[in-house]
Parts: C-alpha cells; sequence; structure tokens
C-alpha cells in the first residue's frame, strides 16, 4: 500500500478542478522474484477518512517500461515435401517506452529443410539476428517460411524475442511442421496442455520408426491422412487409435 496503510491525505478540488497525486514504488529483488508482473493490478480508491466512506475506485493492469506481447493465428501444419508452410507473428509494444526487439529463428528439423524469417528490413535466414524498432502502443509483423525441399519429416520452428533495452524481457513462440509423407505415426495433440509431448517421447524410447506430432488445429479437409499407418489422438486425458 502507497505511501502506507494510511494512504496520501488531499483536499478534493473544485468541479471541473483536478489534483494530481504522484506515488511511487522501486520493486525489490525479492519482489521480482516472488511475483508475476504480468498478473499484477493497480487499485486506488477514494475514501473519507472519518466515515471511510468510499467516494470512487478504479482498477488498472500494471505497465512496465518496457513490456512485449507476441500473438499468432497460425497452427501447426501438415504440407506436402514439395511445398512450403508459412506462419505469422505480431510483436506488440505494451510498454511505456520505445522499444528494439532482436530476432531471430531457429529450426529443428531434418537435414536439408531451410527456413527464413522477414521483418520490416528484409528477409534472413534462419540462424541470422535481426533488430525491429516498435513505438510505445504499435506493433510489428513477422513472417516465417519452411521449406522441406522434397525431403520428409517434422520440424519445430521457434521464433525468438529479447528486448534490448530490458536484457530480461525475452520471449518465443513455437510452431511445428509435418509432411503428409515419410511419417509412420502421426500423433495428434488436442489435450491443449501439451500430454502428446509424453506420447512422443515414450516412443522414442521404444519404436525405431518414424513419427511427429501436431495440434489437433492443423487438421482441416484439405489434410490428406492416407498415408500414416497409425494416427494417435489425445484428447485431455483420453487416448485414441487409429490403425490404417
Amino acid at each position: 500500500m502507497l505511501p502506507d496503510a494510511n494512504g496520501s491525505t488531499f483536499t478534493i478540488p473544485a468541479p471541473g478542478d483536478s489534483v494530481e497525486v504522484i506515488l511511487n514504488y522501486v520493486p525489490t529483488t525479492a519482489f521480482l522474484a516472488a511475483v508475476n508482473l504480468d498478473s499484477i493490478r493497480v487499485v486506488a480508491f477514494i475514501q473519507n477518512d472519518g466515515t471511510k466512506v468510499i467516494y470512487q475506485s478504479a482498477m488498472q493492469e500494471l505497465r512496465r517500461d518496457y513490456s512485449v506481447t507476441a500473438n499468432t493465428t497460425n497452427s501447426d501444419v501438415i504440407i506436402e515435401n514439395n511445398s512450403s508452410a508459412e506462419f505469422s507473428v505480431i510483436l506488440r509494444n505494451q510498454g511505456l517506452m520505445d522499444d528494439t526487439y532482436n530476432i531471430n529463428a531457429t529450426l529443428d528439423g531434418p537435414i536439408g529443410w531451410t527456413g527464413e524469417f522477414t521483418t520490416e528490413n528484409g528477409t534472413f535466414p534462419f540462424g541470422e539476428m535481426d533488430s525491429v524498432q516498435v513505438v510505445v502502443g504499435d506493433s510489428t509483423d513477422i513472417l516465417l517460411t519452411i521449406n522441406p525441399n522434397n525431403i520428409d519429416g517434422s520440424g519445430t520452428i521457434m521464433l525468438a524475442y529479447a528486448s534490448k533495452n530490458d536484457p530480461g524481457l525475452q520471449g518465443s513462440i513455437t510452431f511445428r511442421a509435418l509432411t503428409e509423407t515419410g511419417i509412420e505415426i502421426l500423433v495428434v495433440d488436442a489435450s491443449e496442455d501439451g500430454y502428446g509431448e509424453y506420447v512422443v517421447n515414450s516412443l522414442a524410447n521404444v519404436f525405431s520408426g518414424t513419427f511427429g506430432i501436431i495440434s489437433r488445429n492443423a487438421l482441416n479437409a484439405s489434410v490428406v491422412l492416407d498415408n500414416y499407418k497409425i494416427i494417435a489422438c489425445l484428447k485431455g486425458h483420453h487416448f485414441l487409435l487409429f490403425i490404417l
């Protein structure tokens, strides 16, 4: 409670006038380690010190000097090995200060797969870094392209971003791509809790063939599933197995 539990005394201004009360709090290292800043809200209220009647109150999300969010409308994809897949990410500056973000993308997939990402500055191969400037309240679009180059398999694509002004402010978004051919077991994770990864890890210990994982959102009417020998679908705590 700022400045303390007694609050700040001020005189109610005349109609049409205003009064400003400035309060500052410098968080300690222990405070920052114990709380999630994204879940904190600031609450202020005006109270009669004598009757304790509350005249007015307001709540507002905590805004830091540097804050960024990353969103995407894309899901994982199943594609032909001779086509490409695209993923888009929107970085939005939700802080109080203009900021610059370092951007890079990586690919964990079959040898021969290639990828590139495009920002307002141009197109860069995976592994290189670019920096984009975003003013307060604005956003920037990033496009990622993955190309299997006629090679069957599955891959994980990760876009990472980090603030240049706040070294601790960083994050990433991960996408998955899977070819329609060359995969024996397809794991469809519809659990929304990442339980499909447990199935994949188990397969890696006992199965010597090829397998891959995809989210439920990747399945649509245009996706061809005929070439998979086994489809394992995980929904919550339920496990469905289809042998084709």
